[in-house]
């Protein structure tokens, strides 16, 4: 789709000023960042019981940290995603509509951030990079970073399974931390009225806090166990603004007008 693919060649090209907006120090950005090829696609078919509305690939990070990576985003995929009132049974009418209204721009620039600047951002810290004992650790600034990986020792080897859902996580968080910033909605070509950018982020964030509560469904009770990846980060994502939100983000038990137990999340648009 070339019209689409135009706006991703323009956020790649603009990696020099996205990347440094990502909330860490230059130190944890990877020395180079190889610019990838990113292009819409429109798929005719897919046959699959369940398909992506983007895609980063290889999934070998020691691939993508060294040779270099490439992406898509399924426009139509994206574009037919069902989004309605009857789907979104977790929030109130107002923030459902809110979702509703922007979930085409949302979600194509949720897709573009999470593949391009959330999965292709960042690296691991080897022995070689913190012997100097120049990296501040993040969390406590009065000290240096002083455990690493080995040479050639990867994430998910060192973590297993687990790894797949904090990556997920990873690219998910800096995708809705960057829909805060005017320098992506300006390539994406939104609206410059400041209350609809607003408006437009923060159905990004109420549509994430709600699949927290609906991927629910990839959670195994019996196994103890997430099913699929995508779906742990977002339920992480949920919860965590749950503890450290400040209140901004609560789940209350409701009844129905025909008695049954239902769910609501309450969001403090102001908090």
């Amino acid at each position: 789709d070339p019209k689409e693919s135009r706006v991703l060649h323009n956020f790649v090209d603009a990696s020099n000023v996205i990347l440094p907006l990502l909330p860490y120090p230059h130190e944890y950005e990877r020395k180079t960042f190889s610019p990838p090829s990113y292009n819409a696609l429109n798929i005719l078919t897919f046959v699959t019981s369940g398909f992506p509305i983007g895609i980063n690939i290889p999934n070998y990070e020691e691939i993508r940290s060294e040779i270099g990576f490439k992406n898509v985003s399924l426009t139509n995929v994206i574009n037919a995603s069902a989004i309605s009132r009857e789907s979104l049974i977790f929030l109130n009418d107002e923030d459902a509509e809110i979702v509703i209204k922007y979930f085409n721009e949302a979600d194509n620039i949720g897709t573009a951030s999470h593949e391009l600047y959330g999965h292709g951002s960042g690296r691991l810290l080897h022995k070689s990079d913190v012997e100097n004992g120049q990296i501040k650790d993040l969390l406590n600034p009065s000290r240096t970073v002083t455990t690493y990986y080995e040479e050639n020792q990867t994430a998910e080897q060192t973590f297993g399974g687990i790894f797949m859902a904090f990556e997920e996580c990873r690219a998910e968080t800096s995708a809705l931390y960057l829909s805060f910033f005017d320098e992506v909605l300006d390539i994406f070509e939104i609206s410059k009225d400041k209350k609809y950018r607003e408006d437009l982020t923060i159905s990004g964030i109420l549509g994430m806090l709600h699949a927290g509560l609906k991927t629910l469904l990839c959670y195994s009770p019996e196994a103890h166990k997430w099913k699929q990846a995508h779906a742990a980060a977002r339920f992480a994502i949920l919860r965590a603004c749950m503890i450290w939100g400040r209140g901004s983000v609560s789940v209350v038990k409701e009844m129905t007008p025909d008695h049954q137990t239902t769910f609501r999340l309450v969001f403090d648009r102001n908090n």
